[in-house]
C-alpha cells in the first residue's frame, strides 16, 4: 500500500512539472508576440512607440517657400525644421528633408494626403542620415485634377512624446483631357 502511494506521488510530480513547463512555454510565446499580434506591427519597438500620446501641429498655409526652409516648434527649446518643394509634380519624385534642433528624434514617418481626395498611399519612413537629418525621396502618384491641395503628414518620435504635423503644399500637372 505504502508503494502504491509513492508511485502515485511521484507520478503527479512528474505530470506537474510537465504541466508547469509547458505554461510556461505558452506564456513565454504570448507575452513575446503580443505586441506583434495586438497591433499588427513588425517590431516590438513600433508597438511602444505606438503607445505615446500624439501632439498634433498645423503649420501655416506659406511655411513651405522657395527660399525658406519650414521651422515648426515643438517644445521650449525643440524645433524641426523642414525642406521640400511647396509645389510638386504627381509624376516626378522629389525630396524632403527634416533636420532636428535641440531635439532627438528616434524615427519619423510620412504620410501624403489628399485634401480633394485620397491616393490612398502608404506611410513612408524616413532614413535618418546622421544624429540629426533624415531623408525620403516623396512619389504622389499622377492625379488628372491639374491642381491638387495636399498635407505632409509627418510623425516625429521622440524618446518623450510623438509629434504629428500638418503641412499644407499643393501638385500641379498638366490636366488630362
Amino acid at each position: 500500500m505504502e508503494a502504491d502511494l509513492n508511485e502515485k506521488k511521484t507520478g503527479q510530480g512528474k505530470s506537474f512539472l510537465r504541466d508547469f513547463l509547458t505554461l510556461v512555454v505558452i506564456v513565454t510565446f504570448v507575452f513575446i508576440s503580443l505586441p506583434v499580434s495586438v497591433t499588427g506591427n513588425q517590431s516590438v519597438i513600433d508597438y511602444f512607440i505606438a503607445q505615446q500620446t500624439i501632439k498634433k501641429i498645423i503649420a501655416p498655409q506659406d511655411c513651405l517657400n522657395a527660399n525658406v526652409s519650414c521651422e515648426i516648434i515643438l517644445s521650449d527649446n525643440e524645433k524641426v525644421i523642414i525642406s521640400m518643394p511647396y509645389q510638386v509634380s504627381s509624376i516626378y519624385p522629389f525630396n524632403v528633408l527634416v533636420k532636428m534642433n535641440n531635439a532627438e528624434a528616434l524615427s519619423v514617418k510620412l504620410l501624403f494626403k489628399g485634401v480633394e481626395h485620397n491616393h490612398g498611399l502608404r506611410e513612408l519612413e524616413m532614413s535618418k542620415m546622421n544624429g540629426e537629418s533624415f531623408n525620403v525621396q516623396g512619389l504622389l502618384g499622377y492625379c488628372g485634377f491639374g491642381k491638387m491641395n495636399w498635407k505632409a503628414m509627418m510623425t516625429v518620435y521622440t524618446a518623450d512624446q510623438a509629434y504629428q504635423i500638418e503641412i499644407p503644399f499643393q501638385s500641379i500637372d498638366p490636366k488630362v483631357s
